[in-house]
C-alpha cells in the first residue's frame, strides 16, 4: 500500500515538473519573440505627409526614433523618406529598404503641407486613410508645415528628440486654453459641415512654435 501511495506522489510530482516545465518554455518563447518584434521594428515618432513624386501620390517623411546607446539620455530620430500610394505600400517598401517592419504606434505629431483653405479637399484621402489605420492615434495632433525641407534638416540636426520636444510645445498650447487639433477633428470635418482652426508649426528664432492662423479654416 505505501509503496502504491508513494509511487502515486512521484508520477503526480512528475506532472507538476512538466507542467511548470512547459509553462515556463512557453513564457521564455513569448518573451523572446516580444524582443525579437522590437527589434525587427523600427518607431516613427513623427509623420509628414507632402504631395508624392515619380507617380506616387504621396511622400512620406518619418522621423524614425534612433536607439538608445548607452550613455545617452534622450532618442534623437533619424529621417527617412519614401514616396508611396498608402500606407500599405509605404510598409512594404520600407520593410524592403530597411529589413525592418515599420510602426506607427508611437507618433507624436502629424504634419501636413498645404495651408490653402480648401486644405481638405486636396488633403482629404490621406486623413481617412489615417483614420482608417490601427495604429495611428485619433488624438495624435496635427500640424501644418510651410518649410518642408527646413524642417526636416531641423530634425536631422537636433540634439534631442523633436517628437518629445513637439508634444511638449502642443502640450503648452492646450495648458494656454488653445485646441491644437487632433486627426480625430480631421476625421470629423470630413463627416461633419463644420470649420476647423488649422496650427501651424513654424521656426522661429527661439526655435520652433506652434501657431494658429485663425483667419484660416476648413469646412467639408
Amino acid at each position: 500500500m505505501k509503496r502504491r501511495l508513494a509511487g502515486r506522489m512521484i508520477s503526480m510530482l512528475t506532472v507538476m515538473m512538466s507542467l511548470v516545465c512547459l509553462c515556463g518554455c512557453k513564457s521564455g518563447v513569448k518573451l523572446q519573440s516580444d524582443m525579437q518584434n522590437v527589434e525587427q521594428r523600427d518607431y516613427a515618432t513623427i509623420l509628414l505627409v507632402a504631395q508624392g513624386k515619380d507617380g506616387k501620390s504621396y511622400e512620406f517623411s518619418l522621423g524614425i526614433a534612433e536607439e538608445k546607446k548607452v550613455g545617452e539620455e534622450s532618442q534623437t530620430e533619424k529621417v527617412s523618406v519614401f514616396c508611396a500610394n498608402d500606407f500599405e505600400e509605404l510598409a512594404k517598401i520600407y520593410q524592403d529598404v530597411k529589413g525592418k517592419s515599420l510602426s506607427l504606434v508611437h507618433l507624436k505629431t502629424i504634419l501636413l503641407t498645404k495651408e490653402q483653405k480648401g486644405v481638405l479637399e486636396e488633403q482629404g484621402d490621406i486623413i481617412s486613410q489615417m483614420g482608417e489605420n490601427e495604429e495611428i492615434a485619433k488624438t495624435c495632433p496635427v500640424l501644418q508645415v510651410t518649410d518642408k525641407d527646413a524642417f526636416l534638416e531641423y530634425v536631422q540636426d537636433a540634439k534631442e528628440p523633436v517628437g518629445i520636444y513637439l508634444s511638449n510645445l502642443i502640450k503648452l498650447k492646450e495648458r494656454q486654453g488653445y485646441h491644437v487639433p487632433w486627426l480625430k477633428d480631421y476625421l470629423k470635418v470630413l463627416r461633419e459641415e463644420m470649420d476647423l482652426q488649422i496650427y501651424f508649426l513654424e521656426e522661429e528664432k527661439e526655435g520652433l512654435q506652434v501657431q494658429c492662423r485663425a483667419e484660416v479654416s476648413i469646412s467639408s
